[in-house]
């Protein structure tokens, strides 16, 4: 219920006239400051999720070397989401190549298959995603250098969530076991 508070007041000429303002009882101060909260929740919440961190870490990023003269590449990394949101790659971006393209390879009736993944790849929620050479990995079409052991290859993996993260691959003959490179 809506209540008005009035006064008179006395001008200096004489006459009287009333003033006031108008008086919420406690339940209506409740709910008006009770949507006042929603509305700025639901304003703010864009850029909430924005600076909410992505929780996700890449780890021991490398690439096969590739002799001169050979045109295609595969570059390996293990990403973890630490996150509580489930998140994807969905693009790796490398001037190394030409094109360069998330890959999966599977054996079916003994035969080994490799296709394209343009959807990306998606990493649940507190999981580990290990590209590796039976499996996922990233597909390097046609290289514009020789990938030499000691060689550090700069790009991004691109995330639907966590946006674009800078990543330097090292070039590699084999994939030393127990060695990490965290970034």
């Amino acid at each position: 219920m809506w209540r008005r508070s009035c006064r008179s007041t006395e001008t200096m000429n004489g006459t009287k006239h009333r003033t006031g303002h108008v008086q919420r009882t406690r339940r209506q101060y409740i709910a008006a400051r009770g949507a006042l909260r929603i509305l700025i929740s639901v304003a703010l919440a864009p850029v909430a999720s924005a600076a909410a961190p992505t929780g996700i870490e890449i780890d021991h990023p490398w690439c096969a070397s590739a002799s001169k003269g050979v045109t295609t590449g595969a570059c390996y990394v293990t990403v973890r989401n630490l996150g509580t949101m489930a998140d994807r790659i969905v693009g790796v971006d490398m001037d190394v190549a030409g094109h360069v393209e998330l890959h999966e390879t599977s054996i079916a009736n003994g035969i080994m298959k490799m296709r394209p993944l343009p959807h990306g790849i998606e990493i649940p929620a507190g999981t580990l995603l290990d590209l590796h050479g039976l499996g996922y990995h990233i597909m390097l079409i046609d290289l514009k250098s020789v990938l030499e052991p000691g060689r550090t290859i700069e790009g991004s993996l691109q995330f639907e969530r966590a946006g674009s993260r800078p990543i330097k691959f090292r070039v590699e003959t084999s994939r030393p076991r127990g060695h990490s490179h965290r970034q």
